[in-house]
């Protein structure tokens, strides 16, 4: 959704960058430039990446489609068929958990004597 976003936010094309999560030991996602050397879209992204999410978690939620495509979730070159498992709502969902968790800003707890982040 943040690729879809960026392309509002940020004047790009949809071939501009490109987006990889991957949920192992330690989650993590990624949005990328095309273009050897890049053109500076991905730095811009990175600094308004939640402006770019709430923009693509606006336009996923108003897309005609049941389970998400090219034009609201799904990445604009989808070589890969593990994309046919991206499930739109859920994106949805969990985009929205993000954006509300920066919102409320870094919650603290006591574990084991320390105060941690939660």
């Amino acid at each position: 959704m943040i690729r879809v976003g960026a392309m509002f936010v940020i004047p790009s094309d949809r071939f501009d960058t490109s987006t990889y999560s991957g949920a192992g030991n330690e989650p993590a996602a990624y949005c990328y430039e095309n273009y050897p050397g890049g053109i500076g879209v991905a730095k811009k992204v990175f600094s308004v990446w939640n402006v770019a999410l709430a923009k693509g978690v606006e336009i996923a939620a108003s897309c005609r489609c049941s389970s998400g495509c090219q034009n609201c979730i799904e990445p604009a070159r989808s070589w890969d068929i593990s994309n046919a498992n991206i499930d739109k709502v859920k994106g949805i969902e969990l985009a929205g958990e993000l954006l509300a968790a920066v919102e409320r800003g870094p919650d603290l707890k006591v574990q084991d004597g320390l105060l941690v982040l939660i």
